[in-house]
């Protein structure tokens, strides 16, 4: 990712993470999202614009999602969802997140979209980054049918101390729009090192 919502989610300089600690307090100060006064570089006004309130197939979903993130902005996008630091069970929210046992972990997702399974300040849900496109269809599918089917390797446990911001609620009639924008950022920081591993590898890997 180019840019960082660290920008315009300051924290107060008291709170700032050193390591892997932080000190008491929410971390994040207060901020109101900007006004939008049009629908340009905002994902999913635009993807609702073009669909123009009809169905859609999930291919249409998917071409269409990856020609307007070419010119959109997901920072602009998150601006305008509900925000949260505590999450509940039952929604999908995207985030960014530093693990806090990185070095232990194989790689980890950056930026999760998460549904989330159990709240608090540490919670638990399904990210579906670290399933194929045509997985993720899958499972939304079964979720709002009513049945959730989610595969074992989606699940994982996030702890506040991890997160870079809030965690942003994306509407229900937004989901199919959110399988799709391609922003996960997978990354492995073992041994000292900081290095990108592909999604195409995640994938496989995931499988096995």
């Amino acid at each position: 990712m180019t840019s960082s919502f660290r920008n315009m989610v300051p924290r107060s300089s008291s709170n700032i993470r050193g390591g892997d600690n932080v000190t008491s307090g929410l971390g994040f100060e207060s901020y109101t999202a900007p006004s939008l006064t049009n629908i340009k570089g905002n994902i999913f006004r635009e993807v609702k614009q073009l669909a123009r309130g009809r169905e859609r197939s999930y291919s249409w979903y998917r071409d269409t999602v990856r020609m307007v993130s070419k010119t959109s902005d997901i920072y602009k996008t998150l601006s305008t969802c509900n925000d949260t630091l505590m999450p509940s069970g039952g929604k999908l929210y995207f985030f960014e997140y530093n693990a806090t046992w990185a070095r232990k972990l194989k790689y980890y997702d950056e930026f999760p979209l998460v549904y989330m399974l159990q709240g608090g300040p540490k919670f638990f849900g399904a990210n579906l980054h670290y399933l194929p496109y045509l997985k993720r269809v899958q499972v939304i599918e079964s979720i709002l049918n009513g049945t959730p089917t989610i595969p074992k390797q989606c699940f994982h446990n996030y702890v506040y101390e991890g997160l870079d911001t809030p965690l942003f609620e994306i509407n229900t009639d937004d989901w199919k729009t959110a399988i799709f924008i391609p922003n996960e950022s997978f990354v492995t920081r073992r041994r000292g090192l900081y290095q990108r591993v592909s999604k195409s590898f995640v994938w496989g890997d995931s499988n096995q």
